[in-house]
């Protein structure tokens, strides 16, 4: 998030406390969260500049949910689509996990992953 926000982007983030248990995540999701958050901020950057963002991390007992939000903003006209939204569901689908992405009511978008704290061992194995 640094390097996002010394490129000029305004960056706002809220960390949810979880059970008290914040190490006990596997190490595939960390990953897995990581490059989700990274690829949410490039595309929020990418198509909607100098529009603020916010990015949230809630953790329960069993999943991390991350949520990353762009304000309205008007997208930027030819800047070509990429596999940032594939790439980003399939991370979260090889944990067992969910992704979630689209325009809000207000303009604004939205990345919303749910990965699970401890995948399925095979999961956890599969290439992030």
């Amino acid at each position: 998030m640094e390097t996002t926000r010394r490129a000029g982007a305004e960056i706002a983030l809220t960390e949810m406390p979880d059970d008290g248990a914040r190490g006990d995540v596997d190490a595939a999701t960390q990953i897995a969260a990581y490059r989700i958050v990274q690829e949410a901020l490039s595309n929020a950057v990418r198509h909607a500049p100098r529009a603020p963002i916010t990015v949230s991390v809630i953790a329960d007992a069993a999943d991390v949910t991350i949520r990353v939000r762009n304000a309205q903003a008007t997208a930027v006209a030819g800047v070509p689509g990429g596999h940032g939204l594939r790439g980003m569901t399939e991370r979260a689908h090889l944990l067992g996990g969910s992704l979630e992405a689209g325009a809000d009511p207000d303009g604004g978008w939205t990345v919303t992953a749910r990965l699970p704290r401890h995948p399925a061992p095979e999961a956890s194995e599969g290439t992030l």
